[in-house]
């Protein structure tokens, strides 16, 4: 069965808030109680590609996610990133441990008025597992 794999949501916390979350697998993970998102406004869709590499016969996962926003969220503060798909299936990128998310931002005044002034984030994150599917 395919999935749709569209990404309509961006939200993000800060890693630390992450503390006691539960890996239950490879591809996913349970989440403590009462964690605060703070929703990232995007200009529709965010996308997210992951690469797969073996590394002295260990798998190290490679994600890279883009989206465009208006929103000033350069603050230089750790953040995980909750992704919600169109089928509300959500993913995360990030944990409370090393390696952070790194977020780079690149701003851009355009020529005219017509081309794109929306701030472009990329966000990237090297692990041990790809993106977990956030479970109950």
């Amino acid at each position: 069965m395919n999935k749709v794999r569209i990404i309509t949501k961006v939200e993000r916390t800060l890693c630390n808030n992450l503390n006691g979350l539960l890996r239950a697998g490879i591809n996913s993970i349970k989440l403590p109680e009462g964690i605060q998102w703070d929703e990232v406004v995007c200009r529709e869709h965010a996308s997210l590609s992951t690469t797969e590499k073996v590394d002295d016969k260990v798998p190290v996962f490679g994600s890279t996610l883009k989206f465009y926003t208006c929103q000033d969220i350069q603050d230089h503060k750790n953040y995980a990133y909750r992704l919600r798909l169109a089928d509300g299936s959500h993913l995360l990128l990030g944990t409370e441990r090393r390696p952070f998310p790194v977020m780079t931002v690149q701003d851009s005044m355009p020529e005219t008025p017509s081309d794109n002034s929306w701030t472009e984030i990329t966000v990237t994150w090297s692990s041990l597992y790809p993106p977990a599917q956030i479970v109950g």
